[in-house]
């Protein structure tokens, strides 16, 4: 468990000296997030999972994001699932450039890739749909609800749905 801990430090330390090598840019940020997946699944076990990343915006509909979901209980760190993928708003322009503000709510979809620690045993795409935010780097946060992921796991040959009832941005 010592191993795992450490582990997802030296994840979460990497993730900010890679993500925000621009300092207080309010396009870089620190998310937080509920995180549930489907009894049974294939790519991780059952447990309260909780997510934690990065993410920087790149213009003014994509961000790039960097996360590790990992297991709370029953045993803190035994499992964590490494996660980074590019999102898009769809509805209109998410981040302000050049003086335009955004609107207020939008929607995200996200195309990524997973892979599970310690065994390293499942890996592959993950695409994803948050159907409301509502915020933005001007406004210092940006809240996400209801954001629903299926990844496909290569090695196992499945497909495994994940639920993120809430979560929130903050932007530096």
């Amino acid at each position: 468990m010592k191993r795992m801990i450490g582990r997802f430090l030296m994840f979460a330390i990497l993730s900010l000296v890679l993500l925000f090598p621009l300092g207080a840019s309010p396009d870089a940020g620190i998310s937080l997030s509920t995180f549930s997946h489907i009894a049974g699944d294939t790519v991780l076990e059952q447990g309260t999972y909780v997510k934690l990343g990065g993410l920087l915006t790149l213009t003014k509909t994509i961000e790039v994001e960097i996360s590790s979901t990992v297991r709370v209980l029953p045993d803190l760190g035994s499992q964590m699932m490494i996660r980074t993928g590019v999102n898009y708003a769809l509805l209109a322009t998410a981040f302000r450039m050049g003086g335009e503000v955004p609107q207020y709510p939008n929607m995200f979809l996200g195309l990524g890739g997973f892979i599970n620690t310690p065994a390293f045993d499942s890996w592959g795409p993950i695409l994803s749909l948050t159907p409301l935010t509502t915020g933005g780097p001007e406004f210092r946060r940006k809240e996400r609800f209801a954001t629903l992921s299926i990844a496909y796991d290569i090695p196992g040959e499945r497909f495994s749905l994940f639920f993120e009832l809430f979560g929130i941005d903050f932007y530096l």
